[in-house]
């Protein structure tokens, strides 16, 4: 949806997950491929496209295990596939496609599978990265919203929650409500429905909307973050209703570009009057503002790839041994 060139090659749109704030700024970018290149020992791209699938895995490994971050690699604002960040155009000429934007309530609980040593990461540098975001005024009242609305938090979880908001849930919201200003057909849904792996502690997590999406709710989640049960859990007959109702709704939107199916008829367009928004979870819902209180809190950030910055956004930290 960012690249111009791309226009006219798609017609409707999912983001699950999604947003524009994994765009890297080139510098950034820059800074990346040098760490690759050293972590590969090569020293051009020439010789990186030499290497076999094994050693670019391997250099990719050094980097995740050197860098906290996820978001090692990504598109670019290269002034030519992407000649502007993404953000930047929706807000002035976006492609006229319908969309539909989903998120999960806990996106950032996911990681604890990957090393339970995380949250201390991310409780430590929670409170001075939180301030340099939206400003220690606002981030008081963030805090202080997300205790009164989400009071079974622990101090913890609720670093997770406002961590993976701010990279997740209100960049997509933003993204939302620009498209809506100029017209575009935009959905938004949230996943509240929980995983019980870890105990229930993962709650909502990133990815939990893929075993509903595919209908594949006895896979067992394994690779590079750990896991070995269904992320979705048992199969008990109401994930199965779930599961149909999700992709009746995808298989819909991809055939006429309107989500609605018998059974969930009323999923109305996205705006910044009522912001309606589908919550899924055993019981389908339509609600207007979920989850408001703490998302005034961020209505100053643009999510423009520059108000936060990327660097800022995605912080980088060194792993703990």
């Amino acid at each position: 949806m960012g690249s111009p060139s791309a226009d006219g090659l798609y017609h409707r749109v999912i983001l699950e997950s999604g947003t524009p704030m994994n765009v890297l700024p080139q510098a950034t970018a820059r800074r990346r491929t040098e760490a690759f290149l050293k972590a590969t020992k090569t020293a051009s791209i020439e010789a990186l496209r030499g290497l076999s699938d094994k050693d670019v895995q391997a250099g990719a490994d050094v980097l995740y295990q050197e860098l906290t971050s996820n978001a090692n690699f990504g598109p670019v604002v290269d002034g030519h596939v992407l000649p502007e960040h993404p953000m930047k155009r929706f807000a002035t000429h976006p492609p006229m496609v319908p969309t539909i934007l989903t998120t999960n309530r806990d996106e950032l609980r996911l990681w604890l599978l990957e090393d339970p040593k995380f949250v201390q990461q991310i409780v430590t540098m929670f409170r001075p990265w939180f301030e340099r975001i939206i400003g220690k005024d606002r981030s008081d009242r963030a805090i202080a919203a997300y205790r009164s609305v989400r009071s079974e938090l622990t101090e913890e979880q609720l670093a997770m929650a406002a961590f993976g908001d701010t990279v997740f849930r209100f960049p997509a919201t933003r993204m939302a409500e620009v498209l809506g200003e100029h017209g575009v057909p935009v959905w938004m849904g949230l996943f509240t429905v929980t995983s019980p792996q870890n105990n229930g502690a993962l709650g909502a997590p990133h990815a939990i909307d893929l075993p509903y999406v595919f209908h594949a709710l006895d896979v067992p989640f394994t690779g590079a973050l750990g896991g070995t049960g269904p992320l979705a859990g048992t199969t008990e007959p109401w994930k199965h209703d779930l599961a149909n109702r999700v992709q009746g709704l995808w298989v819909a939107f991809a055939k006429t570009g309107r989500p609605a199916i018998p059974e969930i008829p009323n999923w109305t367009m996205y705006d910044a009057k009522e912001r309606a928004t589908l919550l899924f979870d055993r019981d389908i819902q339509r609600v207007a503002d979920p989850f408001g209180v703490e998302r005034t809190a961020f209505e100053a950030l643009p999510f423009d790839g520059e108000h936060p910055s990327f660097d800022d956004l995605l912080p980088t930290m060194p792993r703990r041994p």
